[in-house]
């Protein structure tokens, strides 16, 4: 038998005896529901990319959860690991939000694997997860840095043309295009170059 297809079951019983003489009852047998059926987690929709310049409550997945079972083995909790910069709402209904709980930092992180847990209330709890790949889209907010912040030289006078002076070293901790150095010469106190 089976609780979440039909929770009570009436038939009829009948007796009769030698003589012919018929009785009938109508027995009732209603079914206490067990915790057997695990949480649905289902996706309804999720972003895979996220700007790192994103406000804080920007909403990065949409999730619905149902149980099947009833009562307290049907009262479903949701959760996600506490040191990622998300946190998860509860919108409406079945429903829950994953959203941006700070400001991301694609230089710091560039890529979560969030695991979204649903749990019963059932004892032993029953549970289901999805998880969640999100990529970090750089912005531009990082500015070039020199390895040195001064460099010197000495040449000797007359040096040949195009002969190598001195390198410098800069780079960028944003990616791709925006991570792009390029390096200019600039007049100086002492003459132009």
């Amino acid at each position: 038998m089976d609780f979440e297809e039909l929770p009570s079951h009436e038939l009829e019983v009948q007796a009769r005896d030698g003589g012919g003489f018929l009785e009938r009852a109508t027995v009732t047998i209603t079914l206490t529901d067990v915790n057997d059926n695990a949480p649905e987690l289902t996706v309804s929709s999720s972003l895979s990319e996220i700007s790192e310049d994103s406000p804080t409550g920007t909403v990065v997945a949409l999730l619905h959860v149902q149980d099947r079972d009833s009562g307290v083995n049907g009262e479903v909790r949701c959760s996600i690991a506490d040191n990622l910069p998300l946190r998860l709402e509860r919108s409406f209904d079945n429903y829950y939000r994953v959203v941006t709980a700070e400001e991301l930092d694609r230089e710091q992180v560039s890529e979560y694997n969030v695991t979204v847990q649903a749990a019963d209330g059932g004892s032993p709890a029953l549970w289901s997860s999805a998880v969640l790949w999100l990529r970090v889209l750089d912005v531009n907010d990082n500015a070039p840095v020199f390895a040195e912040a001064r460099y010197s030289a000495r040449v000797p006078e007359n040096n040949t043309a195009g002969a190598l002076v001195l390198r410098v070293q800069a780079w960028d901790a944003d990616w791709g295009q925006n991570a792009r150095v390029s390096c200019c010469m600039m007049s100086s106190m002492n003459g132009s170059y």
